[in-house]
């Protein structure tokens, strides 16, 4: 179950799996789709590579092609994997699911990415300015 192991779990009347301290007490709601193995290693993932890439950005001006090619190789993954998760929430009738794909598509129509509710060609947009930045090392 990923991050959340080592918790207490009970599924109420609806399938949703609600996380018990050791005093029984009520911490978090996951539905079956923020449970699944594959969802909870995907949101490792984008949660290690948003760290990784935080933690470098501000020094990014000052690092060498070889380190620079290596944070744009990390942005690209983190892009795909954040597509793949919006995918696999896409196809998900779990409200958990819906709700997050929701809040996506409003922060994409918030920051003023072209694609508004079109998160695809949002991810296709930030692809494509990744690899304009690769083509600009070269050059």
């Amino acid at each position: 179950m990923g991050r959340y192991s080592s918790e207490l779990y009970e599924k109420d009347f609806q399938g949703k799996i609600t996380t018990l301290n050791t005093k029984g007490s009520r911490i978090i709601n996951m539905s079956k789709f923020m449970e699944s193995e594959f969802v909870q290693a995907g949101l490792d993932k984008i949660e290690r590579l948003q760290q990784e890439i935080f933690e470098e950005v501000m020094d990014y001006p000052n690092l060498d092609y070889d380190e620079k090619l290596e944070h744009l190789g990390k942005l690209e993954e983190l892009i795909e994997t954040q597509s793949l998760m919006y995918a696999r929430m896409s196809l998900s009738d779990d409200p958990a699911a819906i709700e997050r794909r929701k809040n996506i598509q409003e922060f994409c129509e918030m920051m003023g990415f072209a694609g508004g509710n079109d998160v695809r060609s949002v991810f296709e947009e930030m692809k494509a300015t990744v690899r304009g930045m690769k083509e600009d090392l070269d050059s």
